[in-house]
């Protein structure tokens, strides 16, 4: 791949040295295929000034960690420039271009890998709509890339179950990285119906719904959000998870208000204000339907299993 390239010999398909810097290849084991994230290749390169670069149509995921200098990025035909102590996690199966157009090399990491989970992670990172990183704990992550490049160097017994737990890693610390107002609770509402990542138009309205559901939201206003038309919308968010935008919207809000009534002392009138629900009556009775028991009696019971685990606590401690 990436040797060919640059014009190395056949000597070097293994990996080693290149003429950027080191790269070493992995074959994954069937095993590792089917149940593991993997490693492709990964290395360390000199980036001069000049370089382009560009991927297309591989099904795989590529990680860029910027050590020193800058680099740029076009992911989704948007440019992000990215400086020293940046990641960019990219999906190879679009078109990705980066360079380098600075006056001087930049150094950057790299890992391309895979896995059947590789989709979701990326979409639970948000990297399909921000793939930058900034505030990762570098400390942290280059001492796990290390270990990552030694295993896949050397390949250890259960070199590919370590290689997994590494990657997994790396991806953590990128979770950590984002800001707490960039990670919306998308999860708070079951999708019985969901057999794969969802589409980009779909989790756009669900973090839509997430970041704005205090406010006034109908379903013209959603599908706008998808960039889609309204017959489009609906029927492919139903078809996705199982129940239409708003059926979802309702469920959010109320699983939010049953966050609010367990820790506070709100009145039930200001809760149902509080998630976006202007009406007491339709809030008591969506309430109900998704809660299975009114505000009232559903505070009143979270109220007695706290004292009762307080209790248990101080019982415990003694």
């Amino acid at each position: 791949m990436k040797t060919k390239r640059l014009g190395v010999g056949k000597r070097y398909w293994r990996g080693g040295k290149v003429p950027l810097g080191v790269e070493y290849y992995h074959f994954p084991s069937k095993f590792a295929q089917d149940f593991l994230l993997h490693v492709a290749v990964l290395g360390r390169s000199s980036t001069p000034t000049g370089f382009r670069h560009q991927h297309e149509h591989e099904a795989r995921f590529l990680l860029h960690y910027i050590r020193r200098g800058e680099l740029w990025h076009q992911v989704r035909e948007r440019v992000h420039r990215l400086g020293s102590g940046s990641v960019c996690l990219m999906d190879l199966r679009e078109p990705v271009r980066y360079g380098n157009d600075g006056p001087r090399a930049a150094d950057n990491w790299w890992v391309c890998f895979d896995g059947k989970e590789s989709p979701h992670l990326q979409s639970r990172l948000c990297a399909d709509e921000n793939p930058v990183f900034t505030g990762v704990n570098l400390k942290r992550f280059e001492t796990l890339f290390r270990e990552l490049l030694a295993i896949t160097v050397h390949k250890p017994p259960a070199y590919e179950w370590r290689a997994s737990g590494l990657l997994t890693l790396l991806l953590a610390e990128l979770s950590a990285s984002r800001r707490d107002e960039e990670k919306f609770d998308i999860d708070l509402v079951p999708i019985p119906k969901q057999t794969g990542p969802l589409s980009l138009p779909v989790r756009d309205s669900l973090r839509y719904m997430a970041r704005f559901y205090r406010d006034r939201l109908d379903l013209k206003g959603l599908s706008s959000v998808s960039r889609l038309s309204l017959y489009h919308f609906a029927h492919q968010f139903q078809r996705e998870t199982g129940m239409s935008p708003m059926n979802y919207l309702s469920r959010y809000r109320i699983e939010q208000a049953r966050r609010i009534l367990s820790a506070s002392h709100h009145p039930i009138h200001q809760v149902a204000k509080m998630v976006g629900i202007s009406n007491p009556f339709n809030f008591s009775r969506l309430f109900h339907k998704f809660a299975g028991s009114t505000p009232a009696k559903y505070r009143a019971r979270a109220r007695r299993l706290a004292v009762m685990a307080r209790n248990r606590a101080c019982a415990g401690g003694r």
